[in-house]
């Protein structure tokens, strides 16, 4: 090109290219702008709690859009309406957090505070309490969230605290076995299935050792126990042994501890497969471990809302192989020496534990014939003594008194009378609670349409969760309710087979009303107010439904 013309195109082109700089430098300037206005707005954001109202009006619109308020769920373990409120949330597609007070009687009381109940589930919309399972269903059964986003009640709002306690608790959950071993617990599952899974035995310390020759050169590496390395088959079979994972038994086998055991007949005890070798834990802690594993289990594994168990699921995990040597460590324990309230505490823990051990291995009763049978033939030797369900609740529990299926009980005869289930010179008589509490048949018998926020009972919960169970019970229309009309209390089942348990007319009543919650607790307190005794009752069938796994 010429000179002349190269000169003309750059003075033709200047003022496109100054315009071209111009577009980028206020480009730069607006993303530099825009860059610390995002900093700002995330730092404003970040540092605050996630709560709508703290954050400025100008940004409310462009979040909210995008976020549905925050749904909480207080629950406890093993507790089926909880799981029916968890499946009801997610099947409507709505986001949850799970909360716990995880035994604790303290929380739990903080809780109620709040609430005004003691018993779970308890729904809350951005920490302001809604209500139960049934008021959950309630809100969305016309299949809008609309109604349950807005149920909040502003007065019966959780404290931050109180939300951070109740995390930390759930967060303590156990769902694995036990840490210092679990390296040796996988080793003696390996083991177990080495071609033996329907004949969990070892027929000489030969072949033991053999085996686990076996399973350390497929490992390829050492078991390690509490932070100590095992690498010989001696090492690793003594230290199985000295936990109870394998047991030595009478005629030179050796059993596997862990193997979901059922009893060869009828009346046989859940933990007799193998004696328990060495020495026990304290009674407490053994009844609050298999508890605990129980109703982590039925957490788990359970269907349907709760309403069934995946039976064959909980034989095959880690947990039930836990439950299943822990309670044969039962055979070595002495409640008797237990004050009443940690005796107590100890026996509601282990009547729950062997009723969904049983129904684990051998499934639930059916009829009233099976379930007569069943509370005498599931059984736990407990420090060498045998006990029943039936032994555990009539005996113990009740002050040793006769079973309401008892044939002295069923025919008016005043020789038939009987004592309970513990004659003179039995060796369980120490075990019996001098003072029995009638709330203990709440505890059993979750047979209401809410559960108690404790389910592992210690000392130390036994009295708010005693209290926990009668609201959960009591709260239930089904189970207590009155006829103006006719002036009559309507009652569970529960109140005629014991009505001894419960006192006098007075007696009753006042457990009636320090029991019922809600509007309907306000209605049948003032019902009582007003009724005179003798008390004029009528009983309601009993939902056996609502007391199965």
């Amino acid at each position: 090109e010429s000179p002349g013309r190269m000169v003309s195109m750059l003075i033709w082109r200047a003022p496109q290219r100054m315009a071209a700089a111009m577009m980028g430098m206020s480009l730069m300037i607006i993303l530099v702008f825009y860059s610390k206005d995002s900093m700002k707005l995330k730092r404003s954001v970040s540092s605050r709690t996630p709560s709508f109202r703290r954050i400025p009006s100008r940004r409310l619109t462009r979040i909210h859009v995008a976020m549905q308020p925050q749904i909480q769920v207080v629950t406890s373990e093993g507790c089926k309406f909880c799981a029916l409120a968890k499946e009801t949330l997610r099947n409507e597609g709505v986001q949850f957090e799970e909360l716990s007070v995880g035994g604790d009687a303290t929380l739990l009381s903080s809780l109620s505070n709040v609430s005004g109940i003691r018993t779970v589930p308890q729904i809350y919309v951005d920490g302001a309490f809604a209500g139960d399972c049934e008021k959950l269903i309630e809100l969305i059964k016309d299949g809008s969230k609309n109604a349950l986003f807005s149920a909040g009640i502003p007065s019966k709002t959780l404290s931050t605290d109180l939300i951070d306690s109740m995390r930390i608790a759930q967060q303590a959950i156990p769902d694995k076995t036990d840490e210092a071993i679990s390296s040796l617990i996988a080793f003696s599952d390996s083991l177990m299935l080495q071609g033996r899974a329907e004949a969990p035995r070892i027929s000489s310390r030969e072949e033991l050792l053999s085996q686990i020759s076996t399973v350390i050169n497929e490992i390829g590496s050492p078991v390690d126990v509490d932070g100590t390395e095992l690498r010989s088959a001696d090492a690793v079979m003594e230290s199985l042994i000295k936990t109870n994972l394998v047991v030595g038994a009478k005629n030179g086998e050796y059993i596997f501890a862990r193997y979901p055991y059922s009893p060869d007949t009828k009346g046989t005890p859940l933990n007799v497969a193998f004696t328990w070798g060495g020495d026990a834990r304290s009674p407490l802690q053994m009844s609050i471990d298999l508890q605990r594993r129980f109703t982590r289990l039925l957490d788990l594994y359970g269907k349907d809302g709760g309403k069934a168990l995946n039976y064959n699921a909980v034989k095959q995990d880690s947990l039930f192989g836990d439950v299943v040597r822990l309670s044969h460590e039962l055979q070595k324990c002495d409640p008797s020496q237990l004050s009443d309230d940690e005796r107590m505490a100890f026996y509601i823990n282990i009547y729950n534990a062997m009723i969904v051990h049983a129904m684990i291995v051998s499934g639930p009763p059916s009829g009233f014939v099976d379930r007569l049978a069943f509370y005498n033939d599931v059984r736990y030797n407990i420090g060498g003594n045998i006990f029943s369900c039936n032994d555990i609740e009539n005996g113990v529990l009740r002050g040793n008194r006769p079973s309401p299926a008892d044939v002295s009980e069923v025919l008016p005869i005043p020789f038939l009378k009987g004592k309970g289930p513990f004659k003179d010179g039995d060796p369980r008589l120490p075990q019996v609670i001098a003072n029995p509490d009638p709330r203990i048949h709440f505890a059993l018998n979750c047979g209401a349409k809410s559960c108690p926020a404790i389910r592992v009972y210690t000392p130390e919960s036994l009295e708010v969760g005693l209290q926990s169970a009668a609201e959960a019970f009591c709260s239930d229309t089904s189970n207590v309710d009155v006829d103006d009309e006719a002036k009559e209390l309507m009652l569970s089942k529960i109140f005629q087979w014991y009505r001894g348990d419960f006192g006098s007319d007075d007696d009753l009543k006042n457990l009636i009303r320090s029991s019922v919650t809600g509007a309907d607790g306000d209605r049948i307190r003032s019902f009582l107010q007003g009724v005179e005794n003798p008390l004029k009752l009528k009983f309601q069938p009993y939902d056996w439904d609502l007391n199965s796994v």
